[in-house]
C-alpha cells in the first residue's frame, strides 16, 4: 500500500499528536477495525473471490485503519510531557 509521505518534513509520525490524544483516537479506531476484520472474514466465508472487486476494497480498508492503529499505538503508550 502506497501511503502519502507525511506532511510535515522531518517531524517523524505522530510527535505532534499529543499520547492522551492518541489513546481517544486509537479508542475510536479500534471498532472501526474489529468491524472491518469480522466483515472480511464474513466475505471469504460466504464465497467472495479474492478477485471481487468489492473484498478488494475491504481488504484495503482493513489494512489502511490497521496501519493508522499502529500509527497510534506508540504514541498513546508514551508519557504525557508536562507543559
Amino acid at each position: 500500500m502506497n501511503l502519502p509521505p507525511h506532511s510535515t518534513p522531518g517531524v517523524p509520525a505522530g510527535k505532534r499528536l499529543r499520547p492522551s490524544h492518541a489513546r481517544i483516537v486509537g479508542a475510536a479506531v479500534a471498532p472501526m477495525l474489529r468491524y472491518l476484520g469480522r466483515l472480511r472474514k464474513r466475505m471469504y466465508g460466504v464465497g467472495f473471490l479474492p478477485s471481487d472487486p468489492l473484498l478488494v476494497v475491504v481488504e484495503r480498508a482493513c489494512d489502511a485503519v490497521h496501519h493508522l492503529s499502529v500509527l497510534l499505538h506508540y504514541p498513546a503508550s508514551e508519557k504525557e510531557e508536562k507543559r
